[in-house]
């Protein structure tokens, strides 16, 4: 090829370098005007200022962003697709974390469970007051009814039988005087209003749900069930067995591994005079039981018991847990017997105390 081919493909290439660059600029200056100014530019509504400005902003503007090509939303981390729960609240849906939601599905059913426990009681309580104008209409203390004499109470919510047994019949099991329904006491022959029973029976069980403890959350150290009226008390749960044998590999246990009086049973060799076991994890208290005490059902049930060392029964570990310990000792034993054939020694090793231990803790009921 002679210089002239050459210097003529080399003009080529410049035009074509020219137009496209001019074509570049034409676009990205349509592009930026049509981003500045949301209406035309030979609309008549513009003024010469506003056109002077958009020259000179669509000069200095670049080209607009493209948009992002990811489409996966990740949050905390998380991309499993079980961990998000979808709900419809009203007329939209929501997506939330599922620990989260159920956090707040428990809160949300707590809540609503204390208000129409609430609207119930006070509910009673207005049905009681109304009674009791109705009753104190008749402006008398003294009632006749069905040929039985009866004393109104002062706050008008019992009727007291003043007619004796042999006289006048039975007292009846229900009746109504003045449009109040009267039930008969189990316990005497006076009579109760309804109203009046059943507001005493609603306090007397709310009483009693916020006392008692979780069987669930005591036994395991944790509860699922969503609105569980029980006392869930963190330091009041039962000892981890494996742990109290030294076999506990999990690193977030949720039982206890902290023993105490309350729930760890109480060294039988420190009861019989001595424990010279360093790694022993059983109670080393003098404790107000005796060996041939009742088993404390509480401690046995919920693997604690309040009183601990003021207990005067048998603290026990529970029938399954004895089993399955069991099943590891006979394990284990098999495998001492195979490695332990020398001389008998006066030292207490780890696994002799773990057999023996474990024999005397774990008795049968």
């Amino acid at each position: 090829m002679d210089t002239h081919e050459q210097d003529l493909l080399r003009q080529i290439a410049q035009v074509a370098g020219a137009i496209n660059r001019h074509s570049r600029s034409q676009e990205q200056q349509a592009s930026s005007s049509a981003a500045v100014s949301p209406t035309p530019a030979s609309s008549s509504s513009i003024s010469s200022s506003s056109q002077r400005f958009n020259q000179r902003r669509s000069r200095h503007s670049t080209a607009p962003r493209p948009g992002s090509h990811h489409k996966t939303l990740v949050l905390h981390g998380h991309g499993v697709q079980g961990s998000y729960v979808s709900a419809r609240q009203r007329s939209r849906i929501t997506l939330t974390h599922a620990p989260c939601f159920a956090q707040a599905a428990q809160q949300t059913i707590a809540t609503s469970r204390e208000a129409r426990r609430k609207k119930l009681l006070e509910r009673l309580l207005l049905q009681e007051a109304k009674e009791a104008v109705q009753l104190r209409k008749l402006e008398q203390t003294t009632l006749v009814h069905e040929g039985i004499t009866y004393r109104l109470g002062k706050r008008a919510h019992l009727l007291i039988r003043q007619t004796p047994m042999d006289q006048g019949g039975p007292t009846p099991l229900e009746t109504t005087i003045n449009g109040v329904l009267f039930l008969k006491s189990p316990k005497s022959n006076n009579l109760f209003r309804k109203t009046t029973v059943k507001l005493h029976a609603r306090r007397r069980t709310n009483n009693k749900t916020l006392t008692k403890r979780c069987t669930h959350f005591t036994r395991r150290g944790f509860c699922s069930r969503v609105g569980c009226q029980g006392r869930h008390t963190p330091g009041e749960v039962a000892v981890c067995p494996f742990y109290l044998r030294g076999t506990c590999t999990k690193d977030d246990c949720t039982q206890s591994h902290s023993p105490n009086a309350h729930n760890t049973p109480q060294c039988t060799r420190f009861a019989a005079g001595g424990c010279t076991v360093e790694a022993c994890r059983f109670v080393h208290e003098e404790m107000q039981q005796q060996p041939d005490a009742a088993v404390c059902m509480g401690f046995d049930k919920l693997g604690w018991c309040d009183a601990g060392v003021a207990c005067h029964q048998r603290h026990v570990l529970r029938k399954q847990t004895r089993k399955q310990i069991s099943a590891l000792q006979d394990t284990a034993s098999d495998q001492e017997d195979a490695e332990s054939s020398e001389s008998e020694s006066d030292v207490l090793d780890e696994e002799d105390f773990d057999e023996d231990a474990f024999q005397q803790d774990f008795v049968h009921l």
